[in-house]
């Protein structure tokens, strides 16, 4: 994802990668314009967001509008949302369930986006043309 595919296209906005068992999407600038509607974009389904920027580092994991997790990404003991118990292993295994400031969680979290969604992307998922859209219009 180079800058020179956003040229054109706004500022803020949301790219869409198909994948195994769902979509990625990608929300870049400093718009929250998928975090803003994630009851909505969760209704029938299941949604995980991994957020990572200069204002905060959050995971939060969605089913059918419910918030069923969310934590910061470096305070896990901060949690609210049910966690499912068939989840808490991959928590622990991949080490989300405690408070480290020494790693990046980013990869972790996504790891466990993965495994909770069901959603498997790859580098060749991103490799491919994104379908993008611009969300100035949105801040």
């Amino acid at each position: 994802m180079g800058l020179s595919r956003r040229v054109g296209r706004g500022e803020f906005g949301v790219e869409a990668y198909a994948a195994e068992g769902g979509t990625v999407l990608i929300d870049y600038g400093w718009g929250t314009s998928v975090d803003a509607a994630p009851g909505l974009l969760s209704s029938g389904t299941t949604m995980a967001t991994v957020l990572s920027n200069i204002k905060s580092d959050d995971f939060s994991l969605l089913i059918d509008g419910d918030v069923i997790a969310k934590f910061g990404l470096y305070e896990y003991s901060y949690r609210y949302g049910e966690v499912p118990e068939h989840l808490r292993p991959h928590l622990q295994e991949l080490g989300l369930d405690r408070d480290d400031p020494t790693e990046n969680p980013v990869p972790r979290a996504l790891a466990f986006a993965s495994r909770a969604t069901g959603v498997r992307f790859s580098r060749k998922h991103f490799a491919q043309d994104a379908l993008t859209g611009a969300s100035d219009h949105l801040q």
